[in-house]
């Protein structure tokens, strides 16, 4: 959907049209790239439990995170108040994330996590892998090319073999106050042709351009990082893993 499609869409409800025309103006003015924000926002309903949205306030941003604000008012009670929630500028749905398996000899014997700076929390954590990752045609799309680079280069490997890409659903991090999906994977890669692979259990490496470490982990060391990794996504990732039957926790 072009960006006239989604202002004849805006432009059809009933909130909207009792917007200021300031709001408005900014609204239909964002960058090219909140359009994901915008297709959202055009189709929510106009009413929602009970509540009749009557117009949107403002909506403050910033490089990659907007929130609009709504007054609405109640109809069992006819008060009026205001409802708020953010949104990354692409939209609800923030693609995938998820854990890289390593398949080495007869079965699944390691897996991969990040270890990186995060600047909303000011420190080092361990993350999934991700963001606008697809598979198609028996590929990874969209990797972060500088991740797929220190995976490579750390295993020893040439490429990245995908033998199996196993969708794991979605998950709401926090839908109280955002409207963020995402959806969770696991990639079974081939690291049989790895040299390198037992030197990595205790090592991690930085790269120049940004600091973080790639860290491989038996697969033994499973239960043990159930209790480390704060991280939503590779806690769901690895429950929903462990339903299919695909891991267990030795």
């Amino acid at each position: 959907m072009d960006r006239t499609q989604l202002i004849e869409k805006l432009s059809e409800k009933v909130w909207f049209q009792n917007t200021d025309e300031e709001v408005k103006s900014d609204l239909l003015n964002l960058p090219q790239d909140f359009d994901g924000f915008l297709w959202d926002l055009a189709s929510r309903p106009d009413e929602f439990e009970g509540v009749d949205i009557l117009r949107i306030l403002r909506i403050p941003r910033g490089n990659f995170i907007i929130t609009p604000v709504f007054e609405v008012r109640s109809q069992k009670t006819n008060q009026i108040f205001t409802y708020e929630y953010a949104s990354f500028k692409y939209g609800k749905n923030a693609g995938y994330r998820g854990i890289l398996l390593l398949e080495h000899g007869d079965g699944i014997k390691y897996f991969v996590l990040k270890y990186t700076k995060k600047f909303s929390v000011g420190t080092w954590v361990y993350d999934t892998i991700g963001d606008f990752i697809q598979f198609s045609q028996g590929s990874i799309k969209n990797f972060p090319a500088i991740v797929e680079k220190e995976i490579k280069n750390e295993l020893g490997l040439n490429e990245l073999i995908v033998k199996r890409f196993i969708d794991l659903g979605q998950i709401n991090p926090d839908i109280t106050l955002t409207n963020k999906q995402a959806a969770l994977f696991a990639a079974v890669l081939d690291a049989n042709d790895s040299q390198k692979i037992r030197e990595l259990e205790k090592d991690s490496i930085t790269t120049k351009k940004i600091e973080f470490g790639i860290k491989v982990f038996p697969i033994n060391k499973l239960g043990e990082m159930i209790n480390t990794v704060d991280d939503p996504y590779f806690l769901c990732s690895v429950l929903r893993l462990i339903s299919m039957n695909i891991l267990k926790l030795y």
